[in-house]
């Protein structure tokens, strides 16, 4: 039901696009957009770095380019009082976003307003209902100047932005943008006519499969940098010697340790016990001592956890 709406408003929309001559003229956006960009092709790798960023979505919260860091994401340049190519471009987004949740991809889209002064969340907000938009991961976002996301458009996204001067509306990209995980922009595609669905799906995916490709590679990087296990050892010089060994990682107390082994001798004396400690409590590892004789003693507590080992010794006095 959802797709027949917007299928059936998409069609009548494109009818009134077509039949506007005004249109065309006001709306010429696609060849400026191209000429900006020296023609680039509209599947051609791009790379393109998006500018760091700020602004209030739909909710009229803080939304930034952090809240995207490490997510795949798709971009359009729209405002919510067009008269021609906006109604079809969110239309073929929201077609995108049925398609990319069908095949279980994870991206995000992000809708720029280029009407900053009209368009407030609230606006936004009932513009993207219309379409049924999954608000989810479908952000439209508000809260600069003109002149802010003028330079915005053109320095991130190579795109052109201005008001019209004999008018309310505004000449703006109709592209749509494929930006990677880290803030790239790979690939852009025409947003209004001859729209390439399968394409931009298949691309989110392959962008989406290297996010998590890069994801794994970073985790098995930092796992070289995990922090050594510490063990400290102390002895409780009463009656009867308690030897304690605190394990820890990362300062979090470590309770499954492959093996704790407490090697205990008397100064000057060849023999060696050994005992091993096979539970902990909140990663302290215990043994009382008893019936020892009065004198110096050594103790090395043996740890082998998490791949690693660590023998720290100590010595204390029995009287």
């Amino acid at each position: 039901m959802k797709k027949r709406r917007i299928a059936c408003l998409l069609s009548a929309l494109l009818i009134l696009l077509l039949a506007s001559c005004s249109s065309q003229d006001k709306h010429n956006d696609m060849k400026m957009e191209m000429d900006k960009s020296k023609e680039v092709k509209a599947n051609d790798s791009l790379n393109w770095k998006v500018d760091s960023f700020t602004y209030t979505d739909e909710k009229g919260k803080p939304f930034s380019l952090n809240q995207l860091e490490g997510k795949v994401w798709l971009a359009n340049f729209i405002f919510t009082n067009c008269e021609t190519v906006c109604p079809p471009m969110t239309a073929h987004m929201a077609k995108l976003q049925d398609m990319l949740a069908k095949e279980k991809i994870t991206a995000d889209i992000v809708s720029f307003s280029v009407d900053p002064k009209r368009d407030t969340p609230k606006q936004l907000r009932a513009f993207g209902k219309k379409f049924d938009s999954d608000f989810t991961n479908w952000h439209f976002l508000t809260g600069y100047s003109e002149k802010e996301i003028e330079n915005f458009a053109r320095d991130s996204f190579k795109a052109a932005v201005s008001a019209d001067p004999t008018s309310d509306q505004f000449t703006h990209g109709t592209s749509f943008y494929l930006v990677n995980s880290k803030g790239n922009v790979l690939k852009r595609y025409d947003g209004v006519q001859n729209v390439p669905f399968d394409q931009i799906v298949k691309d989110t995916k392959a962008a989406a499969d290297q996010a998590k490709n890069d994801h794994h590679t970073q985790k098995e990087e930092n796992a070289d940098e995990i922090e050594p296990v510490k063990v400290e050892l102390t002895i409780s010089e009463k009656d009867t010697p308690t030897i304690q060994a605190a394990v820890s990682q990362n300062g979090k107390p470590v309770n499954d340790a492959d093996e704790v082994l407490f090697e205990l001798w008397r100064s000057g004396e060849k023999k060696h016990q050994k005992i091993e400690i096979k539970e902990a409590e909140n990663g302290i590892y215990s043994m009382k001592t008893h019936d020892l004789k009065p004198g110096k003693y050594v103790v090395i507590s043996h740890v082998t956890a998490r791949g690693m080992h660590t023998m720290p010794k100590k010595e204390f006095m029995v009287k």
